[in-house]
């Protein structure tokens, strides 16, 4: 189970698991205090046999796990040796399982999915296709990285197609929109998304005059889900932020 905030760590930890040949479980990392059932669903249903995680969460987690997933090895990567520079390799078939995918079991007990090598790979040459990307596009994105949209789309497609993503942590976007659209402008991002509810929270916390100074014509794929798609957030969306030169064709629900 891979329990790390959103940032380097992760991936770093996601493609360790991919060569090693394990099975990565990626998981929200649960705040102090807060109730542990999701994770606790998880970690029995998965199996686990490890926790990859910080010093600072092994701190406050490992006790309250101890007794009710006994037997769990546990890594901080403050502590792994190495840089796996020489790391001999390893072919992976494309039947064998790359992680486990669980939902947030906000509706119920959490209900994970097998995701083979071979699924992710289909699965990255359709959002290719599908969103036309090349060598020449550049992600910006805030999404956490542990579930489908900020892991499928902004850090594999990024290593599928070998070219940039500039990440912020979710919080940095939830706290101040304007850091999003920002972003995209300053970096020239060609593509960037996220629940619908995101480009609402842009237009309601922003000023006409910060979306002035934007330039967001370098904006070709603006896609949007994992929640309804609401054709009224559309409209207010293009509207907002048309003087930033955003397109309404770069959205894409």
């Amino acid at each position: 189970m891979l329990l790390l905030r959103d940032g380097l760590d992760f991936i770093d930890a996601l493609m360790g698991c991919f060569c090693a040949g394990s099975v990565a479980v990626p998981a929200a990392v649960p705040r102090q205090n807060r109730p542990l059932s999701t994770l606790l669903a998880i970690a029995r249903d998965a199996g686990i046999a490890a926790i990859v995680t910080t010093e600072e969460v092994r701190t406050y987690l490992e006790p309250a796990l101890a007794e009710r997933a006994p037997g769990v090895a546990w890594l901080a990567l403050e502590h792994v040796e190495g840089d796996g520079d020489d790391w001999p390799g390893r072919r992976l078939a494309p039947e064998r399982l790359a992680f486990l995918q669980y939902t947030s079991g906000s509706t119920g007990a959490p209900k994970g999915v097998m995701v083979s090598h071979g699924n992710l790979m289909h699965n990255q040459a359709a959002i290719q296709h599908a969103m036309r990307l090349s060598r020449e596009s550049l992600f910006v994105s805030w999404l956490p990285l542990f579930h489908d949209m900020g892991l499928i789309g902004t850090i594999m497609q990024p290593l599928y197609l070998g070219i940039s993503c500039v990440l912020m942590p979710p919080v940095a976007f939830l706290q101040k929109p304007l850091r999003w659209v920002k972003a995209i402008s300053a970096y020239r991002a060609t593509i960037s998304g996220g629940p619908n509810f995101a480009y609402d929270l842009a237009v309601d916390k922003t000023t006409p005059a910060q979306r002035a100074a934007l330039d967001l014509g370098c904006w070709q794929v603006a896609f949007n889900g994992s929640e309804p798609v609401r054709a009224e957030t559309i409209e207010r969306f293009s509207a907002a932020f048309a003087p930033a030169g955003f397109r309404r064709r770069a959205l894409y629900p």
